[in-house]
């Protein structure tokens, strides 16, 4: 079988016309690649559950879920993480907060944004005041993220936190992503242990 050669000429062509189509192709389409997140999101983290107990021995981690659909559990073990601006996270303080993770499972991106879309409102609610229902049994705290794109600040809000003092955030939208996160995480319906008092 002959073969077909083309110039120098013609190939340069080609190639320049089929490079950027080779390109698309080896990014899976233009999607997003593992550090970054899809486009219709402005955010890479999105949702946190996190444990903390000083009761025997020093204990801190959870899980948080991404823009990616990934669901992610994450631990530190040695000295407790805190940021100085605690209110107003960059994306440096959470990456560096995440860095010890391992992947879970993970989740349909339309149901994530069907809840995300609740996360505004969420934030309008005010925390009751901590009732103590537990002792020994540390901290669990259930969180969304509001992402601002000019300041590039992750903004918490604190949904529901369960332990030796136990919170809700009023907001029916609170509710709703506290009960979601708790079912994607813990695999249940069932109200926290040592959870909010009636």
């Amino acid at each position: 079988m002959s073969k077909v050669r083309f110039s120098a000429k013609v190939e340069g062509i080609l190639t320049m016309a089929l490079l950027p189509v080779f390109l698309l192709v080896c990014r899976g389409g233009g999607g997003p690649t593992d550090d970054n997140e899809p486009p219709e999101f402005k955010q890479l983290y999105l949702f946190e559950v996190e444990y903390i107990n000083f009761a025997w021995g020093f204990i801190q981690g959870g899980y948080y879920i991404d823009s990616l659909g990934d669901v992610s559990e994450y631990s530190h073990s040695q000295e407790l993480w805190q940021s100085p601006h605690p209110d107003s996270l960059t994306y440096e303080d959470l990456h560096d907060k995440f860095a010890l993770r391992k992947p879970r499972n993970r989740i349909d991106p339309d149901e994530i944004r069907k809840y995300l879309a609740l996360a505004e409102k969420a934030s309008t609610g005010t925390l009751s005041l901590p009732q103590n229902v537990c002792q020994d049994a540390g901290g669990t705290i259930y969180r969304v993220y509001l992402y601002d794109e000019e300041s590039e600040i992750y903004t918490p809000v604190v949904l529901y936190v369960a332990g030796d003092w136990a919170q809700k955030n009023p907001a029916p939208e609170a509710d709703t992503l506290f009960r979601w996160l708790h079912r994607v995480i813990y695999g249940n319906d069932n109200e926290p242990e040592c959870g909010c008092q009636e």
